[in-house]
């Protein structure tokens, strides 16, 4: 149990994490923050966050997680904090800090079980506030509990978003043998009363299911609380609680089974043509939405399959801009033939399911795409195009990739020649977007970027420089889902 603004002495708001006894209540471990230098000034507030962490140290007992909210006063910049503590002595076994003073990392703890199948107990944090890629964007972390190494870095999904606000460890959704886990965020600031969960695989780091929640639109401060319930239905897959609580006093509790949605997070995520979207309706109103990311005359193919509860859903297409969700361009309302739409034009498009029945039931929607010719992928890449670099003239391949906000884009360029190539990803905006890491292969010419954050949604430009007129150059992009990924010809 955390209590963040407990005092210690003369010391303000120090902090004290206690571990009771589940046998008889007796208090097993009591442990307090650390005091300002000066009793005028608050301590960095233990216990805003706790939660079991499992055995890190192997001794036999399970150790215990701890977040700050005020340490940064201390650190003199690295930015907010978290312990693991010893649940045999209170022992610090390891502690870690933000990147900044102000990003909150520890706000939010979770023991995620075991995320890298290596035998020993990891644990996610959340820095809500993190705003090095856009103001209060806010990110998640997976740790190795074996050495501490950052196993998942997450950024939010756009600014203002705070996602991390909450992190929960949720036990194996998929059934790959590696633990899985869930972030979310808050509402934003500009009204539109909606909060999202994602629920990320322990292995790779991309989303196994999405989802969003819509909140009064005045209802500013409205969250998503995180449980872990286990496989509460015994078919082999960790479930969900998802719990909307509201500034009135009002809020809901979902019970959810992610694995259900087959990979393919919907409401309001983005899937690939030969996707099978799938989802349910309780009873009462409601609507989900998936995305797409098409080039012109893309002709899409939608099969609707209903399953109990007397359902009657509608299924449309709609046009998306800057966004938002724009004009009906087509629907299906029932019946065993499917929906049926060539998509004129490149960009992002829309496909939402609302209705309602009078019992729980379940639709699904199988998807296929006939793509035209020149959007079929391409590997290999003709530098013939010159661009400026540092004053001078240096040859350029390019390629591009359609990706969605959200999502991640990991990046590896080998040259086919003799040359050691320099290598940025140009978001749709025109700015270039850092990795999360960069590496050189050993003999030096392959250059991988991983990890590189998808802070908006539309066409990423890879751009190569380096070499001379004929070398060919392999680019092998993978984009992590909610990244939807055709790679474009080159003009």
């Amino acid at each position: 149990v955390g209590a963040p603004y407990a005092a210690q002495g003369l010391s303000a708001s120090v902090g004290l994490v206690r571990v009771f006894s589940g046998l008889d209540g007796a208090v097993l471990l009591s442990e307090y923050g650390e005091a300002a230098p000066s009793f005028l000034e608050l301590g960095d507030q233990l216990g805003v966050s706790v939660d079991g962490a499992g055995d890190v140290d192997g001794d036999g007992r399970d150790d215990v997680l701890a977040g700050t909210s005020n340490a940064f006063i201390f650190t003199q910049g690295e930015g907010n904090l978290f312990h693991v503590l010893s649940g045999a002595t209170g022992a610090k076994l390891a502690t870690f800090h933000g990147d900044d003073p102000f990003d909150a990392l520890g706000h939010s703890v979770s023991g995620a079980g075991d995320l890298d199948a290596d035998g020993t107990p990891d644990f996610v944090a959340g820095a809500p506030t993190d705003s090095n890629l856009g103001f209060a964007l806010g990110s998640a972390r997976a740790y190795s509990g074996a050495d501490g190494s950052v196993l998942q870095f997450l950024p939010g999904p756009a600014g203002g978003s705070q996602f991390g606000s909450s992190v929960r460890g949720l036990g194996d959704v998929d059934a790959d043998g590696h633990d899985d886990f869930a972030v979310s965020g808050l509402s934003p600031t500009d009204g539109s009363g909606t909060v999202a969960a994602t629920v990320f695989s322990g292995a790779g780091g991309h989303p196994l299911a999405g989802y969003l929640r819509d909140t009064p639109k005045k209802a500013f401060g409205g969250r998503l609380a995180l449980g872990a319930p286990g496989d509460v239905d015994g078919d082999g897959h960790a479930d969900l609680l998802l719990g909307l609580n509201l500034p009135q006093g009002v809020g809901e509790v979902d019970l959810l089974a992610p694995h259900l949605l087959d990979g393919a997070p919907i409401p309001s995520s983005s899937f690939t043509p030969g996707d099978t979207l799938t989802g349910a309706i309780t009873g009462k109103k409601e609507t989900d939405e998936g995305r797409l990311l098409a080039v012109p005359s893309t002709k899409l193919v939608l099969t609707v399959e209903v399953t109990g509860g007397n359902l009657k859903p509608v299924v449309a297409i709609h046009s998306v801009k800057n966004g938002k969700v724009g004009k009906k361009i087509a629907q299906w309302k029932g019946g065993k033939k499917p929906l049926k739409k060539k998509l004129k034009k490149a960009g992002e498009y829309a496909v939402r399911v609302s209705g309602k029945g009078k019992s729980a039931g379940a639709w699904r929607i199988t998807t296929t795409a006939d793509l035209p010719a020149e959007a079929l992928p391409r590997r290999i890449v003709e530098p013939t195009k010159k661009t400026k670099v540092d004053g001078a003239s240096l040859l350029a391949a390019e390629a591009d990739v359609a990706g969605f906000s959200g999502g991640r884009l990991d990046v590896t360029v080998t040259p086919l020649a003799s040359f050691t190539p320099a290598v940025a990803v140009i978001a749709p905006s025109g700015s270039e977007v850092p990795p999360a890491h960069y590496t050189v292969s050993a003999d030096g010419d392959a250059r991988t970027l991983e990890q590189v954050p998808l802070l908006e949604t539309g066409v990423y430009r890879i751009r190569v420089v380096g070499g001379a007129a004929g070398d060919d150059v392999e680019f092998d992009l993978a984009p992590a889902l909610p990244s939807s990924g055709l790679l474009l010809e080159l003009d």
